[in-house]
């Protein structure tokens, strides 16, 4: 799920031919690195006993547990990355389908 926004660019880099240029390669590196930061801090505050969180596909009560491991401050962290990921990625839908549009209208 940390992969959406990333994922989502680069797809419409291979399939729709979108520029990928430095800013959306310096887009991506934040995004992976605040999601790495959050991690690690989430890691770190989890003690001795827990060094390392899991997540699987049987991750949604992992990921409840991390979360629920967090302060209020990296709650609010996460979410915010969280919202900055779901808005690059629905700004990439958006301009991947107006782009399929325009195509589709210049072609005819």
């Amino acid at each position: 799920m940390l992969l959406v926004p990333v994922i989502g660019v680069v797809s419409a880099a291979i399939i729709l031919g979108e520029p990928l240029g430095l800013r959306e390669i310096g887009a991506m590196a934040l995004t992976l690195g605040g999601v790495t930061l959050a991690l690690q801090r989430a890691r770190r505050k989890a003690g001795n006993g827990h060094r390392r969180i899991a997540f699987s596909r049987k991750g949604s009560l992992a990921m409840r547990k991390a979360i629920a491991r967090l302060d209020a401050e990296q709650r609010a962290q996460l979410l915010y990355l969280a919202d900055l990921g779901t808005a690059m990625f629905t700004s990439a839908l958006v301009v991947c389908i107006l782009k399929a549009i325009v195509d589709l209208f210049a072609a005819g």
